[in-house]
């Protein structure tokens, strides 16, 4: 949680949002279109999503009527024009909880089920992630997580081989090696520039 001058709170995106915002602006420095990770993060923070989505993906059946899918969905209508801005999601004052939240579980490719057994004489529908989606997903965010694991290793042994070329350097002839900056992931060594396109819509 940061704070600022006026006392507001301000809830901070991870560091994996913040530098993959950063990262597309250092690749793209002369383009104006760039997408906002952060602030599409903050907006899905403030709806409560990701509360939902861990519950949804450990397992939990919806019926539209808890609380905090309520609280989901009226957020999203007092905040219609700003959930459109950000998201592209348009969002029908006169649609139900679930169908609002299926919008944006529909944006980060997942969908759900429903079974409709008999309480008190009546039917009432659960709904539940598609198994299939969750199953996807979690082999999606292992091997993200691998790459990231792997890339990290790769930047550790490279700033340790740095280290002992410019220890060698100052001991065998008494001079401090200049830094090189470590080409990025595209192979090269620009930061913009006329050497990068902008991304078409």
């Amino acid at each position: 949680m940061i704070t600022d001058e006026q006392g507001r709170e301000f809830v901070p995106p991870p560091t994996i949002v913040a530098e993959r915002d950063k990262s597309e602006r250092e690749r793209l420095a002369i383009c104006t279109d760039w997408s906002n990770h952060s602030t599409a993060w903050l907006m899905r923070h403030r709806l409560g999503l990701r509360a939902v989505l861990m519950d949804l993906m450990a397992g939990v059946e919806i019926k539209g009527d808890e609380a905090m899918i309520q609280a989901l969905a009226d957020f999203s209508k007092r905040n219609a024009s700003h959930v459109k801005g950000i998201l592209n999601l348009t969002i029908p004052l006169s649609e139900s909880p679930v169908w609002i939240l299926g919008q944006y579980l529909w944006q980060l490719g997942l969908s759900t089920e429903s079974r409709r057994p008999m309480e008190d004489d009546q039917r009432v529908r659960y709904y539940r992630l598609n198994t299939s989606d969750v199953e996807f997903i979690q082999k999606v965010l292992d091997y993200r997580r691998r790459q990231r694991e792997e890339k990290e290793r790769k930047r550790q042994k490279s700033l340790e081989q740095d280290a002992a070329y410019a220890a060698r350097m100052q001991f065998q002839y008494g001079i401090n090696t200049p830094f090189i900056p470590h080409s990025n992931e595209s192979g090269d060594n620009n930061r913009g520039g006329y050497g990068h396109r902008c991304r078409t819509q």
